[in-house]
């Protein structure tokens, strides 16, 4: 179940002014999105900054460069509802139509490229072949949506934390001989309210991975999966 009180205000709301990038050149010839990188100006959040609010109008895009931010919902009943997380390298915002669906927060200090609405219809108009990259965009974030719809209505609890960490293992971990560690930056409510869970059952289930030798949690926010194998077959219905 989702989160039954809603976390304390942020002291912080306003995100720094934009300072510009550096010029494309600066960025490698292989990055996929050098189009866009001249009509960015970078930005700064502290942690709990929120990056735009449910219904603002949906002036930029923006892109992750250091961090993470998360995009939550509040339900009329108060509860929240963390929809997603963005990572280094994630795009932010170029789904929404006329206004924001969700808000958006800094989950940690984070950078950001900030990328103007109108910048980018002349980036598009400039260079069409930019448009089968936002159409592989749309459709990242379209099968993500249809992944999360599948975990929070058909899985297990077990299911669900098991998907989750190979998915940031597969996002963000970092390969060792036998095992991947990934360095979470979200917190263990926020896992919770994005999984649909409460926080009470994350720590329970993650405390039997590590009972049982799938998983390792050298910190809080840092997971070992010691074995890779068990976890998949965890997230597909294997007895826990």
């Amino acid at each position: 179940m989702l989160s039954h009180s809603m976390p304390a205000p942020h002291a912080a709301s306003t995100p720094r002014p934009p300072v510009p990038v550096g010029p494309p050149a600066a960025l490698p010839v292989q990055e996929p999105d050098n189009w866009l990188h001249a009509k960015g100006m970078r930005m700064r959040l502290d942690r709990d900054d929120v990056l735009f609010s449910e219904g603002d109008d949906a002036h930029c895009w923006y892109k992750v460069v250091s961090g993470a931010i998360r995009i939550v919902k509040i339900l009329a009943d108060g509860r929240r509802y963390v929809v997603d997380f963005f990572l280094p390298g994630d795009f932010i915002g170029f789904d929404a139509a006329t206004s924001y669906e969700f808000t958006a927060e800094a989950i940690v200090e984070s950078e950001l490229v900030s990328y103007p609405r109108l910048r980018v219809d002349v980036a598009l108009e400039e260079n069409p072949q930019a448009g089968h990259r936002l159409l592989e965009l749309a459709l990242r974030r379209l099968a993500a949506a249809q992944n999360q719809m599948l975990l929070l209505g058909r899985m297990s609890a077990m299911e669900r934390i098991a998907t989750f960490l190979l998915t940031l293992q597969r996002r963000l971990g970092d390969r060792t001989p036998g095992a991947a560690t990934i360095s979470l930056a979200m917190t263990r409510l926020d896992i919770a309210d994005h999984l649909g869970l409460t926080l009470e059952t994350v720590s329970r289930m993650l405390n039997q991975l590590k009972r049982q030798g799938v998983i390792d949690l050298p910190h809080p926010q840092r997971i070992c999966i010691v074995k890779p194998e068990r976890l998949r077959a965890l997230a597909v219905g294997a007895n826990a």
